[in-house]
């Protein structure tokens, strides 16, 4: 804040100003510090304060109390909270920002006819410097010049860093257990055709007269129509 707003600051907010007329209160605003978490409590710690009086307690609002921390030149007001004076800062603070929260704070400050305020302003912007590198359009030489050093400028498998490991795949791992092409066969199978079973043992049906020792296709009753079972009879 310059010179000039911090003496208008000093003509417009006094501290020893009495309360005139029966609905005047005092308001005690508080500005440029932050709230921290200390041992006794939340605290507003750094900053000023100036007292505003006599102000009517039916014109405390958000857009009121904002309104005058901007007339002493206050323009980066983000919030505002005040404190219910008989009771402490971590217990009694509340924010101001509906009619609601405005009724609230009037409803207080007829009983003390004195509350604080508190601002919290906002953060300032960043400021992103652009990085200072050259043009597209500049040399080559002035490029290599003015590019930082961490940016890699290897290019190409050429340029790849050499090693002596082996070009081979990852061993692989075999996992507890006993394999499924190492299981524990049976007398009559063939030891030597892995995973697959032989037919010893076995007999051939046919799909059509259900007779063993010959398949469908080698059928001598397959030109004969299958005659159907009787059904069953109840009882």
């Amino acid at each position: 804040m310059d010179d000039a707003a911090c003496k208008g600051m000093q003509e417009t907010l006094t501290s020893d100003a009495p309360v005139e007329g029966p609905d005047d209160v005092t308001l005690e605003t508080n500005y440029g510090g932050v709230f921290e978490k200390a041992e006794s409590g939340l605290e507003y710690k750094g900053g000023g304060s100036r007292t505003l009086c006599p102000i009517d307690a039916d014109l405390l609002s958000y857009f009121e109390v904002k309104g005058l921390a901007e007339d002493v030149g206050f323009t980066n007001v983000e919030e505002i909270y005040y404190v219910i004076p008989w009771l402490s800062m971590e217990d009694g603070i509340r924010p101001l920002k509906t009619d609601y929260d405005s009724l609230d704070m009037a409803e207080c400050v007829r009983k003390t006819k004195k509350i604080s305020a508190y601002i919290v302003h906002k953060v300032d912007d960043a400021v992103v410097i652009p990085p200072t590198l050259p043009s597209c359009k500049a040399e080559k030489e002035t490029c290599t010049s003015k590019e930082p050093k961490s940016v890699d400028r290897k290019r190409g498998e050429r340029h790849w860093p050499q090693h002596d490991f082996p070009l081979d795949p990852p061993p692989i791992t075999i996992g507890p257990g006993r394999l499924k092409k190492n299981r524990r066969r049976d007398p009559h199978e063939d030891p030597k055709k892995l995973g697959k079973l032989s037919k010893h043992g076995s007999q051939m049906s046919c799909g059509t007269c259900k007779q063993l020792g010959h398949n469908k296709r080698s059928c001598p009753n397959k030109d004969k129509a299958n005659q159907p079972q009787p059904k069953r009879g109840r009882g």
